[in-house]
């Protein structure tokens, strides 16, 4: 069932990638009857592309004349270009259902200034899915092949692909592969088939899944799928688990090891998370429901964190961690906060190697240039990067000079011998482990002593008399203690002098003497701390014992509390781990309410004091292994062949450095794979690093469809997938009937179609409606109290004013979300959420969607409140405000009005709620453009969705402010607009 599974996302993943090639809206050219064969361009055209693409690449950096200094040139393009065009004939015009060119097959090259060709970094056509068989659409005419011989063309090796000449050599067997026909005798009845294409430059990258498609290849052949992928597949049908409760806490204390920055501990919710997260089983999917502002990237960056310390005690590899995302947007947004984490403790911060920073490397397209690049540290495919400059002996000669003065420095000696100062530094994460480990075992003891105790105080009214900061009570114990102590000596006093008689009638059991030595050992007994049992009798060692029995009590309290006391002071320890949820809670509102900076109770103080120490050495530890350990591999021939244990070993030195590597899920796996020789079919077959990877982080994993993210689980061993389905969703590549027909194909529709579709939909696996957060949603075994969906959930949300997460809170989260940032004070310039009323109706052009009325309404407010907006906040305007609309018409308008009244539009954050994901704001401005006279379901109502003005609210830190005619927002209505109406209070 798993290989069907895979088998079907493939094909998904292959047929959201033959999509029609749109390029209408990009500059390109027409040329006739080029020699494909010489790899040469007319210069005319080439100069007139480089022109536009040189024009448009400077404008995105807000570069605006070929005379700024900054301009840049840019030396190649990489272009995207028909091979042919086939036109319907006059005579068949008459009964086809297009009338349109037919551009059937498509290639990529990398075009230089002089207009000379050569081979692009993805080798593989584009063969637009409407011309493949089975139909993709009732308008579809030409055909050129089907769906399955394209995908058995995709694997003719391409290893022999060296020059422009192999490179049409190969593209003319895939062709012929596919077509069954040779590319210079092609023909197909109904066209004219012309020797002129369409070449141009296009904004995204073409044939970009190949990478994931042949890690699919390889897992569907491979004779056993890998056990995290397999979990998440087809989860065990498994009982769901509570997260780990706060009365586990300590136990659990020291598998929590490292914390990335010292600025802020935890907060409750990732804290929980973190916790249950390292407890999980082997192979487990963790999926964490992370609502907007709940500090997502902090959790990671202590997932992170935890790993490299763990593994520094360990001793052995260091760890390999994968963080992965849909976008480049939100893969840039991880390896910035990896790159900014802050530390106080000034002799360990920052990276003992010079002209080094950062924790993670960034692992990019070969298309992405070097100001891209910028400032990050990255690998390259073709191994350029930021490690072509450190593993070089020239650095060496300056790094370990470098590292010894620092850590020298750090400890007040000098050293001389790397491997020496590795060891050091490792036994002293040691010895903080140690320390966390002594705190565990300590209030264990404690515990479990108390819990003993008050055992016999259970009929007290109120235990609590017998706390002070949450610990037993030293002066209190110790009146009881002396209590009982003198009330042995009574008891032993009283029988010592007991009148004789009175001894001889208790012995014989005479009532009167029985009950007049009852009277006497009540009356010392009189003022016990506890209440004495009825059963309980007067004898002597019945009554020594029970003393002794209470003395025994409080002094092994006494003493397992004196232990846990000089265990915190001589650590600096002024907390008591709370015991309940509840505890935790009141000293966060505490903390904010007092406004604490300090860490103010204990697993914050473990989190500053402890964890960020651990993690700043160990990051020291792996500096010295790798200064250590590197020499033996610049020295070896083979360090860069592209062979397994080469390529282990590059992964082995540079995790040392950079053990986080960020990347998206096209690119990932063609960096996580090696070259081999398949002797069987006598040719190179480049087989992925299946359970290689150690932890596998999923950033906004909502916004992921199945087929692209799915494969990636494969190459690592465990999973944390952070996302949000009630935020932005996928874009999904693949029609309904279309994926109807591929899980019929692959043996996964058998039976009744619409329970199982529903079924599907609901576990997350279509590719047509599903998400890699919903399926890690369906894998994981946690479910939260009162939750709606599986995983554990982040709640305090600390980026909007309490008046605008609170609609977020209704709309989405049903109420789950704890508002930390408070009410926003009455003397601001705008209102947290306010309306600014817009009369007239949107117009529709060319299918785009615009109103003139709230585009002339916002350039006017932002006119007349720059001045006020840039005074209060002081920063410019464009780094304040942000512009969300529902439609790309309304934001071209605003651009090009903003543009005229003096904006600058390249800084400011304009467009559809995808330009603001992740991101935020002061101020967000909503344009909502439709109008009384509109007609049918608005874009922001759609299917009754949060997801948009859900992104859209959750943006604006201080206010957000819609421009729009009020009489759309049905305040009665149950939809997103009309609660966000209730909400205005319309």
């Amino acid at each position: 069932m798993h290989k069907k599974w895979l088998n079907y996302w493939k094909n998904s993943l292959t047929d959201a990638q033959r999509k029609q090639v749109n390029f209408e809206k990009e500059k390109y050219f027409v040329v006739k009857n080029i020699d494909f064969e010489s790899g040469v361009f007319p210069l005319p055209q080439t100069e007139a592309l480089f022109e536009h693409e040189e024009a448009k690449y400077n404008k995105k950096k807000g570069v605006k004349s070929p005379s700024d200094s900054k301009w840049v040139q840019l030396k190649s393009i990489n272009i995207l270009f028909s091979l042919f065009t086939a036109v319907p004939k006059p005579d068949y015009l008459s009964h086809s259902k297009s009338s349109k060119p037919a551009y059937p097959i498509w290639i990529q090259g990398v075009l230089s200034k002089k207009g000379e060709l050569s081979i692009p970094e993805e080798l593989f056509p584009i063969i637009p899915r409407p011309y493949l068989t089975p139909s993709a659409g009732k308008t579809a005419d030409f055909i050129i092949g089907d769906v399955d011989t394209v995908d058995e063309s995709a694997s003719i090796s391409q290893v022999s692909v060296k020059n422009w000449d192999d490179y049409i050599n190969y593209i003319s067997k895939v062709f012929k592969e596919v077509s069954r026909q040779e590319l210079s005798a092609f023909s197909s009845e109904g066209y004219r088939i012309e020797q002129e294409s369409i070449f141009f430059s296009p904004d995204e990258e073409r044939g970009a899944a190949s990478g994931i498609i042949n890690l699919y290849h390889h897992l569907i052949e491979a004779a056993k799928v890998p056990s995290l992928l397999k979990k998440l597949i087809q989860p065990d049908n498994q009982k769901t688990k509570k997260p780990v409760q706060v009365n586990a806490y300590m136990q659990n204390v020291s598998l929590h090891l490292g914390q990335m920055g010292d600025s802020f501990p935890l907060s409750i919710t990732q804290r929980k998370t973190l916790s249950t997260y390292l407890t999980s089983e082997a192979n487990t999917v963790c999926a964490v429901n992370g609502p907007p502002g709940t500090g997502k990237t902090t959790l990671l960056q202590s997932v992170v964190a935890n790993e490299i310390v763990n593994a520094a005690i360990k001793g052995g590899q260091a760890p390999r961690i994968l963080a992965c995302s849909t976008n480049n947007q939100a893969v840039q947004n991880i390896n910035e906060s990896f790159s900014k984490s802050e530390s106080s403790l000034q002799k360990l911060s920052g990276r003992w190697l010079p002209d080094f920073s950062g924790y993670a490397s960034y692992l990019p397209s070969t298309k992405k240039s070097p100001a891209e690049l910028e400032g990050i540290n990255y690998i390259k495919l073709d191994g350029s990067g930021t490690f072509q400059i450190l593993e070089n002996l020239d650095y060496l000669e300056r790094a370990k000079p470098y590292f010894l003065e620092k850590i020298g420095v750090y400890k007040n000696q000098s050293f001389s011998n790397i491997n020496n100062c590795a060891k050091v530094l490792q036994k002293e994460i040691l010895d903080i482990k140690s320390t966390l480990e002594s705190f565990s075992i300590k209030w264990s003891a404690y515990s479990k002593t108390w819990k003993e105790f008050i055992k016999s105080y259970d009929s007290i009214n109120d235990i609590d008399d017998y706390l002070k900061d949450n610990l037993a009570d030293q002066n209190k114990l110790q009146e009881d203690l002396n209590w009982f102590k003198n009330t042995e000596e009574l008891i032993i006093t009283y029988y010592s002098k007991e009148p004789i008689l009175r001894k001889i009638g208790c012995f014989l059991g005479f009532p009167s003497s029985l009950k007049l030595r009852a009277l006497e050992i009540d009356k010392i007994f009189k003022k016990c701390p506890i209440l004495i049992s009825q059963k309980l009798n007067r004898k002597k060692y019945d009554s020594l014992k029970f003393c002794n029995t209470q003395i025994d009590s409080i002094e092994e309290l006494q003493m397992v509390l004196s232990q846990w006391k000089r265990l915190c002071d001589s650590n600096g320890i002024k907390g008591t781990p709370p015991c309940t949820e509840d505890e935790l809670w009141s000293l966060e509102w505490n903390k904010i309410n007092t406004k604490q900076s300090a860490p103010c109770y204990f697993y914050d103080e473990l989190d500053i004091k402890f964890r960020h120490h651990a993690f700043q050495l160990a990051i020291h530890y792996w500096e010295a292994r790798w200064l250590s350990e590197v020499p033996n591999f610049i020295m070896d021939d083979k360090k860069d062949s592209k062979g397994y244990f080469p390529t282990l070993n590059r992964w082995e030195i540079r995790s040392m450095l950079t053990p986080c590597y960020v990347s998206t899920f096209y690119m990932a796996p063609k960096f996580f794979s090696f070259w081999q020789y398949d002797d069987e079919n006598e040719s190179w077959a480049n087989p992925p690093l299946l359970n290689f990877v150690d932890t596998l982080m999923v950033d906004e994993a909502g916004q992921t469809t199945p087929e692209v993210g799915v494969a990636i689980f494969g190459l690592a061993k465990e999973a944390i997938v952070v996302g949000d389905i009630k935020q932005i969703e996928p874009i999904w590549n693949i029609p309904s009937k279309i994926d109807e027909g591929n899980l019929s194909k692959n043996g996964l529709l058998n039976g009744d179609v619409e329970p199982l579709m529903n079924q599907y939909e609901s576990e997350g696996v279509l590719a047509s409606k599903g998400s890699i957060m919903k399926m890690a949603q369906t894998a994981t075994p946690y479910l939260e109290n009162n939750a709606e969906e599986k995983g554990l959930l982040l709640r305090e949300h600390r980026r909007c004013y309490d008046e605008i997460i609170g609609y977020c809170n209704i709309l989405a989260y049903n109420g789950q979300l704890v508002p930390m940032k408070g009410a926003k004070p009455s003397n601001t310039l705008f209102p947290a959420m306010d309306i600014i009323h817009v009369e007239g109706s949107s117009t529709t052009q060319n299918k785009n969607r615009f109103n003139t009325y709230e585009v002339k309404a916002i350039v006017d407010f932002l006119v007349e409140n720059r001045e006020k907006i840039e005074s209060i906040n002081r920063e410019v305007i464009e780094k304040e405000v942000g512009i969300i609309t529902p439609f790309v018409g309304q934001k071209r308008a605003l651009i090009t009005a903003l543009q005229k009244a003096g904006f600058d539009t390249f800084t400011m954050k304009i467009g559809t709620v995808h330009a603001l994901q992740g991101a935020e704001r002061s101020i967000i401005i909503f344009s909502s453009v439709y109008g009384e006279g509109d007609v049918g379901t608005m874009f922001f109502d759609r299917d009754n969705k949060p997801n948009m003005l859900n992104v859209a609210v959750s943006r604006a830190k201080d206010s957000f402010i819609v421009f729009g005619n009020r009489r759309i927002f049905n305040s009665k209505s149950n939809t997103p607009s009309g609660k966000l109406g209730k909400y205005l209070k319309l």
